[in-house]
């Protein structure tokens, strides 16, 4: 809606001059924000760029960057810039979420990334700790580890830097897998067991 473009525009005066050049190089600042239009639906996208001429990124830039992304730094810098630009059109309220963490095995590959100009794996398995809405639907992966446990300290610093873009992380739960068990987390846990979920416990919050 108008409240939420107003909240993210990112889109200067004198950046309309600069639009007429040729070979525009959009910011990452910029390219995020395109992103968050573009979760809001494809035909509002195409109807800014298209029938209002507002100036944005390409589909297919946007296609390109996202090959781009970095996903071997686990913690994603990239999507957590999302997430700024997503959460200021949320009430508080919507960005209440919840951490669900998976171990999930891999094929044992070895596979040229062409992205990154690297040759990745093999690996047995992948950690992945989603990011899901509480009052707003959202699922959104923030953090993907190959061949990496569940600690605690992990899932502090993803709360952390949740909670630095003003997101609030309610409860961490899990489905329990052999490599996240109880057992293979710290001494002192953040978490107690509540049947097959880990919730994050009030003194630690």
């Amino acid at each position: 809606d108008e409240k939420c473009i107003e909240k993210y525009s990112f889109v200067q005066s004198n950046r309309l001059d600069y639009l007429i050049l040729d070979g525009v190089k959009w910011t990452k600042r910029e390219i995020s924000s395109a992103f968050t239009l573009r979760y809001f639906g494809k035909r509002g996208y195409d109807y800014m760029a298209k029938d209002m001429r507002y100036p944005l990124p390409s589909i297919s830039t946007l296609q390109k960057y996202a090959r781009r992304i970095n996903l071997k730094q686990e913690l994603s810098k990239d999507i957590l810039v999302f997430m700024v630009n997503y959460a200021k059109c949320l009430a508080l309220k919507d960005r209440e979420c919840i951490l669900s963490f998976d171990a999930m095995e891999v094929e044992k590959i070895r596979e040229y990334d062409q992205a990154l100009d690297e040759v990745l794996g093999p690996h047995n398995y992948m950690q992945v700790v989603m990011a899901r809405g509480l009052f707003k639907h959202l699922k959104q992966p923030v953090y993907i580890g190959f061949d990496q446990k569940m600690t605690k300290q992990i899932l502090l610093d993803i709360i952390k830097e949740l909670y630095l873009k003003n997101i609030n992380v309610a409860a961490v739960v899990s489905d329990n897998c052999s490599t996240n068990k109880k057992e293979n987390m710290e001494k002192t846990p953040l978490f107690k067991i509540s049947k097959e979920h880990l919730i994050v416990t009030s003194q630690e919050r």
